[in-house]
């Protein structure tokens, strides 16, 4: 291997069918604290109780207290993370604990963050350089997605506009993933936090920043999902299946930690924000099959990428689609509602630089 790669992923990560019941001692063990504030995606639990009841019983069982906000919306605003910076100060909290879905994990960076430079979450797009040691971050997900929980990345809006944002300051403490918990998100949620796991393998993959390294977790985790992808619907309450997925999850994450976000993750995250109650893995459902077709003449890892998914390099949209179809995920940007008259305002949302690239990936997936 020729080359010089320098990884860096701080994050412990454990991997049990106990991790809930245990996270307390792991806490305590690993990070340590007195008061956590947790931060819950109620949306994704949609009133399951008994798994919110069991991470509290774990933090209590352990000595540790806490203070629980489950107000995150599904697309947190700035105004909502300032809502959080004003329980932490309130609280005395000495630890942050994201407990679900992408909303809990970037809430919890981002109240991080921002109390790391004074207090305000507007300074973290532009002071994320300055960003030094951050009160301590938990993170349990729900869903089988999103990976950010062992990424130094965070997203966040601001005016319109998708930053996400990297910091050596942001890489989560401690990771604690649970099959159980995915086996209580509601289906359709888990299909999409699937599809997210795909976009962050696929696009680690076919990115100009990809190396060694990434290729290896992307690869895994695409072939973890493309083994598993039909049997979430063929056996939802599988928990051997639910366990792979996740860990597919993870390896995906760390992919995207090595080379970054692209295009189709602004654009998901862009339209979402825009629309509200828009799940991201929806939009990106829609806009996965134009933008790879879009990207892949100029794709690193095109051929690589051919031979795992075993068409040849021109049938790779297509392959896509009907991957995203035996999820029965796939849809159309108009089929959301969004027609080619919205492109317009999607593309005042973007960067200069990226709008003629947008427009074509945009008005290929209406």
């Amino acid at each position: 291997m020729e080359g010089f790669y320098e990884y860096y992923n701080p994050t412990r990560i454990i991997f049990s069918q106990e991790g809930l019941r245990e996270l307390g001692k792991y806490i305590v063990k690993h990070v340590g604290g007195n008061l956590a504030l947790v931060l819950l995606d109620k949306k994704t639990f949609l009133g399951c109780k008994g798994l919110v009841d069991e991470l509290l019983d774990s933090l209590r069982t352990s000595g540790l207290e806490y203070v629980v906000f489950d107000d995150l919306p599904l697309n947190p605003s700035l105004g909502d993370i300032e809502r959080v910076i004003d329980v932490f100060r309130r609280s005395y909290a000495d630890l942050l604990l994201g407990f679900g879905n992408w909303n809990a994990v970037t809430t919890a960076k981002n109240v991080a963050a921002a109390i790391s430079l004074g207090g305000s979450p507007t300074r973290i797009i532009t002071g994320y350089e300055r960003i030094g040691s951050t009160i301590p971050v938990v993170i349990v997900p729900s869903a089988h997605g999103n990976g950010l929980e062992v990424s130094g990345y965070t997203m966040l809006e601001s005016r319109g506009r998708i930053h996400f944002i990297y910091s050596q300051a942001l890489y989560p403490k401690l990771a604690v993933y649970d099959p159980r918990i995915t086996l209580k998100t509601p289906l359709n949620i888990a299909v999409l936090s699937v599809v997210e796991a795909l976009a962050n393998a696929l696009s680690a993959l076919v990115s100009a920043n990809s190396n060694p390294m990434s290729n290896l977790y992307a690869r895994a985790a695409l072939e973890t999902v493309l083994s598993n992808h039909k049997l979430l619907l063929e056996k939802p309450d599988n928990i051997g299946v639910r366990g792979e997925l996740l860990w597919a999850s993870m390896l995906a994450g760390k992919a995207f930690d090595l080379t970054g976000p692209s295009l189709v993750h602004v654009l998901a995250h862009t339209i979402a924000f825009m629309y509200g109650d828009l799940y991201p893995g929806r939009v990106t459902a829609s806009l996965l099959p134009s933008w790879i077709q879009y990207v892949l003449p100029r794709a690193t890892n095109k051929n690589l990428l051919a031979r795992i998914l075993k068409v040849n390099i021109e049938e790779i949209p297509r392959r896509i689609i009907e991957i995203l179809e035996e999820m029965k995920a796939y849809t159309r940007l108009s089929d959301l509602g969004i027609t080619g008259d919205e492109i317009i305002r999607v593309l005042e949302r973007l960067d200069e630089s990226s709008r003629m690239d947008a427009k074509n990936i945009l008005e290929a997936s209406v």
